[in-house]
């Protein structure tokens, strides 16, 4: 969900929800739960066709360039079977030097539901990188004419990276014979 937010930098950079919604046992991670698909967020996929969803957009800005492109794959391999590739990519430049964030999401998943048994598979690595620039050295910098990117500031080459490299399986044996 993307409203009401209110992000720490740029899109893509980390971001706080504006409603509180309690604390978080993974607080480590808070400021970028927006962007992490979690768990219960993944969608297992059961499709007579393949279906595929491409998603772009940009703000083709030279100053403050965004851009986003969200990629859909599903396809039954057996009308049993099923695989997913979804790949999501959020980066923007920021205005201020070394602001520039980049978060990229790829998650593979898959489903197997034949007679008693099912399995559900899923392999996510979701990755942020932030720039970190401590702040504009001087604020009398922003009375004069100057364009953001160049006004100087406390660091120079500092960033930031998070990964979250999740696994997951789940299996059920129904000792029933299932109902159509």
């Amino acid at each position: 969900c993307f409203l009401p937010i209110a992000h720490l930098g740029n899109v893509a950079a980390p971001a706080q929800s504006l409603f509180f919604d309690g604390l978080s046992a993974d607080f480590h991670n808070q400021a970028y739960r927006l962007y992490l698909t979690t768990d219960e967020d993944l969608t297992y996929f059961n499709t007579k066709e393949f279906y595929t969803n491409i998603f772009y957009i940009s703000n083709f800005s030279k100053d403050n360039n965004f851009q986003s492109i969200n990629l859909l794959h599903t396809q039954n391999i057996r009308p049993w079977w099923n695989a997913s590739l979804r790949y999501n990519l959020y980066g923007s430049d920021g205005i201020y030097k070394n602001t520039k964030d980049k978060f990229s999401s790829f998650i593979f998943s898959t489903s197997y539901e034949r007679r008693r048994y099912r399995l559900y598979f899923h392999l996510k690595n979701q990755q942020f990188k932030t720039g970190l620039n401590g702040g504009i050295v001087d604020t009398a910098y922003l009375s004069q004419d100057l364009a953001t990117t160049v006004i100087p500031v406390r660091l120079e080459n500092a960033h930031a990276k998070l990964r979250n490299l999740d696994i997951g399986a789940l299996q059920l044996f129904s000792l029933t014979k299932p109902k159509d």
